[in-house]
């Protein structure tokens, strides 16, 4: 089956000009783990269902399935 890696989604497509914030409070930091889990549990329920994903990749949108395949199906007006 098809591995996703949301990190290297968050942080490898990122535009050039991207600013990653790196000092957060401890709230913040929990936050911002929580949502990672709970978008790597989506991802991960909607492959095992047999669904594709739809993400912005630079500026590109690009459907994903399940066996990692990826098709372009627009892009992002810059």
């Amino acid at each position: 089956m098809f591995q996703w890696n949301l990190k290297n989604l968050v942080y490898n497509d990122m535009p050039a000009n991207y600013r990653i914030v790196t000092e957060l409070s401890d709230e913040e930091k929990k936050l911002a783990a929580s949502a990672l889990a709970a978008s790597r549990d989506a991802v991960c329920a909607a492959f095992a269902a047999g669904l594709s994903i739809t993400i912005a990749k630079g500026d590109k949108i690009v459907r994903v399935a399940p066996d990692g395949t990826e098709t372009v199906i627009g892009t992002i007006p810059v």
